[in-house]
């Protein structure tokens, strides 16, 4: 988006612009309205495959799915996101609400062994992060596998052993993924 002027914006969008102004002050927050609206998909689609499951730990699995999935099928939109949103591991981030949210009841129940959200959120955050970046360059047909591997490290991480953390991250990949 930096790269782009408003004018290069208005050409591409085939609107005059006096439009483009009549939406937007300028670049910047077309780019903060673009990101809002993309977190909220996002954070929607987490919402509804999460709807009845309690497991913090299991809801965590199922969003890193969720998340790798429209890594997929939202290919560009993934690749600017992960451009526009460079604090995505901040605990304090409005789009980590959910994973403080996961990461405080699992730790309660004693799913998650970490010293404080603190610590969880950007672990989480960070193998989303690292998970959209590589499945943007993989086959499709290869991410289920590279889903697994990486989201058993995700759940061992937090703390459930080994053998329960594969099997948590192939029920979500096999949910949400397959």
């Amino acid at each position: 988006m930096d790269a782009l002027s408003v004018d290069e914006i208005v050409e591409r969008a085939d609107v005059a612009r006096g439009t483009f102004y009549n939406y937007f002050p300028d670049k910047d927050a077309l780019e903060r309205e673009l990101t809002s609206r993309t977190r909220a998909r996002i954070e929607d689609e987490i919402a509804r495959v999460n709807e009845a499951v309690k497991d913090p730990v299991k809801r965590i699995a199922r969003a890193f799915c969720s998340v790798l999935r429209w890594g997929i099928t939202s290919h560009q939109d993934a690749a600017a996101m992960m451009r526009l949103f460079p604090h995505a591991t901040d605990p304090a981030a409005p789009i980590n609400s959910g994973v403080r949210r996961d990461a405080a009841d699992g730790m309660s129940q004693g799913r998650i062994v970490a010293a404080a959200e603190e610590v969880v959120v950007p672990y989480v955050m960070g193998l989303f992060v690292a998970g959209v970046n590589r499945v943007l360059d993989l086959p499709a047909e290869g991410v289920p596998e590279f889903a697994l591997g990486l989201g058993t490290m995700l759940v061992h991480g937090l703390g459930v052993k080994r053998l329960e953390a594969d099997r948590i991250a192939r029920e979500a990949v096999e949910s949400i993924l397959v």
